[in-house]
């Protein structure tokens, strides 16, 4: 570290003045607190990116972002795959930073201190002796600009809703006034005969539902277009810009899809603005993110309480955000509904569907992959116990949401059937008896597909759902893990569901001649 490189005021003010370009862009690097975070962690040592993930609490993806800024300005270095560590510029402008925040902290209790001293001599009025630590003046918060659309109903799991991609579309249409329910989206998307299973591995994208293939026939359906908006980077001017689209159209009145908001990863809506702060509806709205708790941190009580409070601050900030606008009016129903039938008997007889830079074994091919999977017990013997219950949750979640779309089927041609006569309605009215029969087989068989937070290891027991109601009451099943056998008695519940589709199919290809 160079001490004192500069003699004089002049040459100072010379060198900063040639070198602000540079400067600021070395400054930008710590713009946001968890890069400044990274920088202290590593002061120690180097650090592994699960290390990081763990310190920080971030999003991989959020993490690889500021890692990449601060090795693109040689304040980071990378080891090797998934270490870093600390640069000697990385130490020296951690260091002076802490150094300045540090003497500037201190003149800052100086000044009020004199102040304190000065008073005294101008008044007779007794002050009570400074104490900055434990007597600080409350901070009352002023909003500088705010806006909230009210009336955007609460998202929640365990209500027969389980895809967020239409959940928040289904609250966004109430919004617009627009007739259509969570049924009607997955049922005019095909998503609500749909099982998609990544080509390569496990994992959670496969059942977002988001999907172009389907989300394009959606809107195709109801009418209306989504215009995307991502953030460019993670600087302070992008930030600002996506900030500046949202409030746009929040003072529009018109509800986003944003991606991201929440942890794992997922779609949300953002429905108001706080300055910076976004109000969001989300699947894991959580009591003590309230806005009433964080007004009463920062010293804001507002009068008017009912109408801002009962949202919530999204954990991330979106990568992308979805606007919707009306494209066009749907001129015949039937001609609409039908279009959408066979565009799902298209879809469950497709093996195979490209999705961004993944690939997806598809409807009744779907099964076979399920299976292929579960049959795999070399696989499942070498996962370690933290590996395992990923995949448990992975398996379950896929189920959960089979299920979900099955539900949905069946209540979406039940409505739909009274617009189709002869053969189509037949067709229809067999499609909503065997899905009817096959959502109660799936309700059985639950235990089969159990979540990770079933398994109650003080008890040695699992809890499933109990098949009158799906979601709610439930039993016990003996066992603290995924067996085996669980895995042998999933594979033959997967079989009967592929011939449950199959029939489906054949029933649904009426729409296809």
């Amino acid at each position: 570290m160079s001490e004192q490189p500069f003699q004089t005021k002049a040459a100072l003010k010379q060198f900063v003045f040639e070198s602000a370009e540079e400067i600021t862009t070395l400054l930008k690097s710590l713009t946001h607190p968890k890069r400044l975070q990274i920088l202290a962690l590593m002061s120690e040592g180097s650090c592994s990116l699960s290390d990081l993930l763990e310190r920080l609490e971030l999003q991989k993806s959020a993490l690889s972002n500021y890692l990449n800024t601060l090795v693109e300005n040689n304040l980071v270095e990378k080891i090797e795959r998934g270490l870093y560590r600390i640069t000697a510029d990385g130490e020296d402008l951690l260091e002076r930073v802490a150094i300045s925040y540090f003497d500037i902290k201190i003149r800052e209790k100086d000044r009020l201190l004199k102040l304190q001293e000065m008073l005294k001599s101008y008044t007779d009025v007794e002050t009570e002796e400074l104490d900055m630590e434990s007597k600080e003046q409350p901070v009352i918060y002023v909003p500088k600009s705010m806006n909230l659309i009210k009336g955007i109903k609460k998202l929640a799991w365990a209500t027969d809703k389980e895809i967020p991609f239409y959940g928040c579309i289904e609250r966004v249409m109430e919004h617009f006034k627009e007739p259509y329910d969570y049924n009607d989206l997955m049922g005019l998307s095909g998503v609500a005969f749909k099982l998609f299973v990544n080509k390569e591995k496990w994992d959670f994208r496969s059942q977002m539902g988001s999907h172009e293939h389907f989300k394009d026939q959606l809107l195709k359906s109801i009418g209306y277009a989504l215009i995307s908006f991502q953030l460019e980077d993670d600087s302070v001017e992008a930030r600002e810009k996506m900030v500046n689209k949202i409030r746009e159209e929040i003072d529009q009145s018109r509800p986003m899809l944003a991606f991201d908001l929440i942890t794992p990863e997922d779609w949300g809506l953002i429905v108001g603005y706080v300055d910076d702060k976004l109000l969001v509806r989300t699947y894991n709205e959580n009591p003590n993110k309230t806005l009433k708790k964080y007004w009463e941190s920062i010293g804001w009580i507002q009068k008017d309480q009912g109408t801002i409070d009962d949202y919530y601050i999204g954990d991330n900030f979106p990568s992308e955000i979805l606007m919707f606008r009306k494209s066009s009016p749907i001129v015949d129903e039937t001609d609409t509904l039908r279009d959408a039938l066979e565009f799902s008997v298209e879809t469950m007889q497709t093996p195979e569907i490209t999705s961004g830079s993944e690939v997806y074994v598809n409807g009744i091919q779907a099964y076979d992959k399920w299976i292929e999977l579960l049959e795999n017990e070399e696989y499942f013997e070498n996962l370690s116990e933290e590996e395992l219950k990923l995949h448990i949750h992975k398996n379950a979640w896929i189920y959960g949401v089979l299920f979900d779309s099955r539900l949905a089927a069946m209540q979406f041609t039940k409505k739909i059937m009274s617009k189709f006569v002869d053969k189509e309605r037949k067709a229809l009215l067999e499609v909503s008896h065997i899905y009817e029969a096959n959502i109660q087989f799936m309700k059985e068989e639950w235990k089969n597909f159990a979540y990770p937070f079933w398994y109650d290891k003080k008890k040695g027991k699992i809890w499933y759902p109990a098949p009158s109601t799906g979601t709610q009451k439930g039993n016990w099943l003996e066992g603290t893990t995924w067996t085996s056998d669980m895995r042998k008695n999933g594979i033959k519940v997967l079989k009967k569901l592929k011939t449950v589709d199959m029939k489906v199919l054949d029933f649904l290809s009426v729409f296809n001649q």
